[in-house]
């Protein structure tokens, strides 16, 4: 049975959206931590906002086997790690459980509102969403003028001169400089020059941050778009762009320009990545990672470990004082709460997957996609990543709105054709204009 919900809900879900993205895209909960010295200033926040759209929406995203599959996997990972954790270790790490929840609270929520939307609402949301993210490019590239602050606060001596922004990490800054490239094309500007703009700050967050995992997201995206819109000349002129600056360009940039000793080992490092020099520093020990976790999952097969077993692994890498985790989250799921959560991960995205590569699906679907193996397979704590829940939440909400929108639709003899889709349709045709 399909559940009813209203065409247009009320202006405080918008409101309550709005509070959400910037709360999340701006990671204001470790900012406003930063500068008060009080954690979780904004968790409460969070949950209001949730409530809020859930209650709102109806929690109408139920009816989507994507987001059902994907939210369940989620809780079978909390559920099933908490046991293991309680039964291997005799307690429950208390961090974990409320981090990952909130992250299905966040996508149940954000996919809900964005199905139940009214067009106008749904515009709104997506320029909302839009500026929030272009707002964390501006602070990533800006953050020379602010980093001292945080360097009296100790956060700085981690970092080797990379730009993080916002953001504790600046992995997760290069990726909000992705997802921001994606809702500017989504979204184009009205003119010409802020549209050029707009375009440009993502790619100098992207390279500031100096992210592997984010740069080659980056161009997946840029590749996906081009393609889906049959632009053979500017994918053949990114290509060579590409070509020129990995052989030519970069080295002489690096060696006449970067003083920082830690700017100059990080892209000595990129450049031997990407001229595929696959080693210990180019790819940030990621294969030892790998192999520990690994070696560590196989001890406790098909059962996992526990909460957060994964995410710091004594013994392993010490960097800076901190053992280092899996960088991992498919082996994070499948080593901290075993098999059976790992393979409804795996089944909710290839669902996923299968939805984003039908005919009638939007580019963006697929370079969002791409876009989430590429940290996933990178990071261990993706699924705690406020604005990468708002962006998994607002892909399957637009993915889902479709086919129940048009049942509900249907069963009131209104429309077949979704209001949603044309609203997203005429962006995209402004954008190729």
């Amino acid at each position: 049975m399909i559940r009813s919900v209203r065409n247009n809900q009320s202006q405080l879900a918008t409101v309550a959206f709005g509070v959400l993205v910037v709360c999340a895209v701006l990671d204001l909960n470790w900012v406003l931590g930063v500068a008060t010295g009080i954690t979780q200033v904004v968790s409460g926040l969070y949950l209001l906002t949730v409530i809020i759209l859930i209650t709102q929406s109806r929690c109408i995203a139920l009816n989507s086997r994507v987001v059902v599959a994907l939210c369940a996997s989620l809780i079978a990972y909390i559920w099933f790690g908490a046991f293991f954790s309680a039964t291997f270790q005799g307690y429950v790490p208390e961090n974990y459980v409320p981090q990952y929840l909130n992250g299905v609270l966040i996508i149940l929520a954000v996919s809900s509102f964005v199905i139940a939307a009214s067009p106008s609402d749904l515009q709104r949301s997506v320029r909302i969403f839009k500026y929030a993210l272009l707002l964390s490019t501006v602070a990533t590239i800006a953050t020379p003028l602010f980093g001292f602050y945080l360097q009296t606060q100790d956060r700085l001596d981690t970092l080797t001169g990379r730009s993080f922004g916002l953001f504790e990490n600046p992995n997760d800054a290069g990726f909000a400089a992705v997802f921001a490239l994606v809702f500017v094309l989504i979204c184009p500007a009205r003119n010409k020059l802020a549209q050029i703009t707009e375009t440009i700050l993502p790619l100098i967050a992207c390279a500031a941050s100096m992210s592997r995992a984010a740069i080659i997201a980056l161009i997946g995206v840029a590749l996906i778009y081009l393609v889906y819109k049959g632009r053979i000349s500017m994918l053949a002129a990114l290509g060579i762009g590409l070509g020129v600056a990995v052989t030519q360009g970069v080295p002489q940039l690096v060696t006449g320009a970067v003083v920082d000793p830690g700017q100059m080992n990080r892209l000595d490092e990129m450049i031997q990545f990407f001229s595929g020099q696959l080693n210990e520093n180019s790819t940030g020990h990621r294969f030892t990672l790998w192999a520990i976790g690994l070696e560590r999952i196989e001890r406790e097969f098909p059962l996992g470990g526990g909460l957060g077993t994964l995410h710091f692994m004594p013994g392993g890498v010490l960097v800076n004082g901190i053992w280092q985790g899996v960088h991992n989250s498919y082996l994070m799921i499948l080593g901290e709460s075993g098999l059976l959560p790992f393979l409804m991960f795996v089944f909710a995205l290839l669902l996923w997957l299968r939805a984003a590569l039908q005919r009638n699906t939007q580019w963006y679907q697929l370079a969002c996609f791409f876009a989430l193996q590429c940290i996933l397979m990178t990071a261990h704590n993706t699924l705690s990543i406020r604005f990468v829940n708002l962006v998994i939440g607002f892909m399957l909400g637009l993915l889902a709105r479709v086919s129940i929108r048009s049942q509900i639709m249907h069963t009131r003899s209104v429309a077949k054709r979704d209001p949603g889709t044309l609203l997203i349709r005429s962006l995209n045709r402004r954008g190729e204009k």
